[in-house]
Formats: C-alpha cells, sequence, structure tokens
C-alpha cells in the first residue's frame, strides 16, 4: 500500500472503516491513547489542549484523560461545543478538573485538536484568531493527525505532529510520529461511502449552469436503452448538462425519453464538455467516428470513459481515463485473469485507469489498488454496466483524479443495486438502479 495518504484519503478511510463495522468511538479512543504516549516524553510539562468541535477535538479529550490519570499538568479548552457523536462522549469522560480557558500563560505545551483532516478552506473564526495566538506564544506546540489550517495559508506552526495510521501527504517527517490505530489493510483497500463523503464536490453558492460538469454520451445504434441509461446516470451523478449524442437514424428514439437530457448527432458533439463516455450501445460501423472522436478529445485533454464498443480501440490513453471492460473485454485488452496483479499490468500499460466488472471489482491506475464488494447477484440484467459507465463519466465531469472516480462509481452502482433489490426484489429494472442514485449520494454525504 502506499506509504502516504492524502489527507482526504484519511477522511474516506475513517468514513469506509465505520462502514465495514469498526468502531469509530473504539478509533479514537486508540489515536488518544497513542498521542497520550508520545505526549509523556513532555513529563512534567503543563499541556493545554485546545480542541475542536469535531472528531480531532474527540482524540484531544482522550490524550488529556489519559495524560491526567498518570498525574500530568492538563488544562481542556473546547473552542467549541463537541458535536460528532464520539467527540461528546470522549468529553463526558473527561475529568472536570481538567476544564479550563483559553489561557496560555500557565502552560508548557499546546496541543492543537481543532480541526483536523476533515475541513477544507481556509480556517474561518474562532480558529482563525486561535491560530494566530498559538503561532505566536513561543510555547512548544504539538498538533494530532495534522495541524489546523494544514494545506492552507494559515496552519498552526508544530513543533511535533503526532499523525495517526500512516503520515499524511505534505507533512514534514523529521517532525512528525506516526501511531497505528488499528485500521486492518483491507479495509484500506476497498471502495465505500466514504471514497464519496470525501471526494464528491459540494456545489458553490455562486456557481452557475454548466459549471458543475458537462458530460457528453456518444453511443446507440443497435442498442437504444444502454446510451439512454449512461446518460441518465451521469445527470443523476450530478452533472449540470449531459449532452447525448447518438446515429440519427435513431435520434428522434432518444430525443422521447428524458427532457432534462440534450440529444445531439454524432457528428454534433459539443467540444466544451469536462468528461465524455464512449462505446455505449454503439454499432461496428460506427467505430471509425469513435475513434476519431476520442483522439480529438484527448488531445484536448478532456477525461474520457472507455465502454462496450469502444473498448475494441483504446489507443493512446492517459491518466485522464478510465476504461469498464467485464472479463471478456479484459481479455481483449490483454489481461489474462482476473487478480490485483493483472489489472495493475493491463493499466500501467494502457497508461489510465481500469475498473474490471464483476462480482467484486477490481480497479487500478497501475500503482494504486482499490475492491469494490458492493452490489447484489442480480445484477446480471442488462444496462448496470451502462448505468457504471455514465457514473464514472458523470464524476469524472467534476472530479480530476479518474481513479477515484472510478472507486465511487464503482461503490455507488452497486449501492443502487442493493438498493433497488431490496424495494422492488428481482423484479427491478435498471431505469429504476439508476433512479437510486440520488438516494445513495445522499446517503454517504449526510
Amino acid at each position: 500500500m502506499n506509504p502516504c495518504v492524502l489527507p482526504r484519503e484519511f477522511v474516506a478511510l475513517d468514513a469506509n472503516a465505520r462502514h465495514c463495522g469498526i468502531n469509530p468511538f473504539e478509533l479514537m479512543e486508540r489515536a488518544g491513547r497513542g498521542a497520550a504516549e508520545e505526549l509523556l516524553r513532555f513529563h512534567g510539562k503543563r499541556f493545554l489542549f485546545v480542541c475542536g468541535s469535531g472528531n480531532n477535538g474527540g482524540d484531544g479529550f482522550v490524550a488529556a484523560r489519559e495524560l491526567y490519570k498518570k498525574g500530568e499538568t492538563v488544562k481542556v479548552f473546547c473552542a467549541s461545543e463537541p458535536k460528532t457523536l464520539e467527540a461528546r462522549r470522549a468529553f463526558s469522560l473527561l475529568p472536570g478538573a481538567c476544564l479550563s480557558g483559553f489561557v496560555m500563560e500557565g502552560c508548557d505545551i499546546i496541543v492543537d485538536c481543532m480541526l483536523g483532516v476533515g475541513i477544507e478552506g481556509e480556517p474561518r473564526e474562532p480558529y482563525r484568531s486561535m491560530i494566530d495566538q498559538i503561532n505566536g506564544s513561543g510555547k512548544t506546540i504539538v498538533a494530532m493527525d495534522v495541524p489546523s489550517g494544514f494545506g492552507t495559508e494559515r496552519p498552526v506552526n508544530a513543533d511535533l505532529t503526532i499523525t495517526f495510521h500512516k503520515p499524511k501527504e505534505g507533512l514534514d517527517p523529521e517532525r512528525t510520529t506516526v501511531r497505528d490505530i488499528g485500521i486492518p489493510e483491507e479495509v484500506e483497500r476497498l471502495c465505500g461511502p466514504g471514497d464519496v463523503k470525501a471526494f464528491f464536490p459540494r456545489n458553490k453558492k455562486e456557481s452557475h449552469k454548466g459549471e458543475n460538469g458537462r458530460v457528453a454520451v456518444v453511443g446507440g445504434g443497435p442498442y437504444t436503452g444502454a446510451p439512454m441509461i449512461s446518460a441518465m446516470a451521469a445527470l443523476r451523478s450530478g452533472a449540470d448538462l449531459v449532452y447525448l449524442c447518438v446515429p440519427e437514424e435513431i435520434y428522434a428514439i432518444e430525443a422521447s425519453f428524458e427532457p432534462s437530457l440534450i440529444i445531439r448527432s454524432l457528428d454534433d458533439v459539443p467540444e466544451n464538455v469536462d468528461s465524455i463516455l464512449i462505446g455505449p450501445g454503439l454499432g461496428e460501423e460506427d467505430l471509425p467516428v469513435a475513434e476519431r472522436l476520442l483522439n480529438g478529445f484527448l488531445g484536448r485533454g478532456v477525461k474520457v470513459v472507455c465502454d462496450a464498443t469502444m473498448l475494441k480501440s483504446v489507443d493512446g490513453l492517459n491518466e485522464n481515463c478510465i476504461v469498464t471492460p467485464h472479463m471478456g473485454e479484459f481479455i481483449g485488452l490483454g489481461g489474462k485473469e482476473r487478480s490485483e496483479e493483472e489489472v495493475r499490468r493491463v493499466a500501467r500499460e494502457l497508461g489510465c485507469t481500469v475498473l474490471l466488472k464483476g462480482s467484486t471489482d477490481l480497479i487500478s491506475d497501475g500503482y494504486r489498488f482499490k475492491k469494490n464488494k458492493s452490489g447484489h447477484p442480480s445484477m446480471t440484467r442488462g444496462g448496470t454496466g451502462d448505468a457504471l459507465a455514465g457514473l464514472c463519466a458523470g464524476l469524472c465531469s467534476r472530479i480530476s483524479d479518474a481513479f477515484e472516480c472510478a472507486c465511487m462509481a464503482a461503490y455507488m452502482n452497486g449501492r443502487c443495486g442493493e438498493l433497488a433489490f431490496g424495494r422492488y426484489s428481482y423484479g427491478y429494472t435498471t431505469t429504476e438502479l439508476v433512479a437510486m442514485i440520488p438516494a445513495v449520494l445522499r446517503g454517504c454525504l449526510e
């Protein structure tokens, strides 16, 4: 596995661990106890923990409690009221004698537990002012997990960071110590709701039509349903505009399905899209047109998803591309067997992300690797792969990392199948599966 993780990757991992049944409060206890053991190197010093409202603050409550039990002088200041269930529970176990105001004069060590990895953007008040005061205090500063404001223009300037599970990319290794908190490696290799929670972009208040994803779906001919299913999945994934580009002979059929889609012909594919899916339902006779489109969009740096017929001609792909083969198509791409090693190898040779579909999806960009186990045996019906490809394209229109898009799409598609089966049993249609995408999104983001 990777020696370092990005802060957002750890947000995903934390949520996926919860999804896999790992008790989040137990993780908090392990983190806090591990931090306390590291802080005992400052035995005899006076500690001030400055804690935020989330689980980073909860880690601090646990560490402060453990140090207090060992006879250290400990004070805890809550920058805001604990909000998460785990942080509130950790706070309730903190001895009342530890509680204090934001008074730095009586301490030697300031322990920063304010914001952690789950915060995006520049710090806001009251944290902004507290970061300035902590940095100007002249005290020894220790941060838990990452310094508050990490990755922004106004971070806490920590002398030591006690981080958890793995080093976070961007931390100074000479001023960082890592504590294991018992997350199994297998969990790190699984797709889950955390991938969506961590990486799905929220629309900005001031954004307008088209800024949150423009997608083109190129397909159709012998099969009229496949490109429509893909286009609807892309639209349901949160993209603003989805263009469905099909052969002239089925134009009228496609235009009759869904007024939210923009129907175009194959010779009228818009150039100003953020991502393009090529292949679902496409006939062999239209493959030369599709190849020209593929080469043109690759040359412009547009993110590309190749599925179905387009998998027969995938030269010149790059890191912005995803291919979504089933096992037979994977063999056509040079794969020899369904295995991690083969998916990695084929991804490296193609230069793109490979999402090998199956009861367990295997996903790699040649370097990173994840499995997806969401889904239901009923998902053998036609169109579920088209929905997956559409999800990939929709997410790629808004997210730069193709590998992460593939992981999100695989989990979401499988989860939609689970929900559809739960509602309709074996009688659900693929359009009903696609209709579950907003509920899956909401469940991941809440």
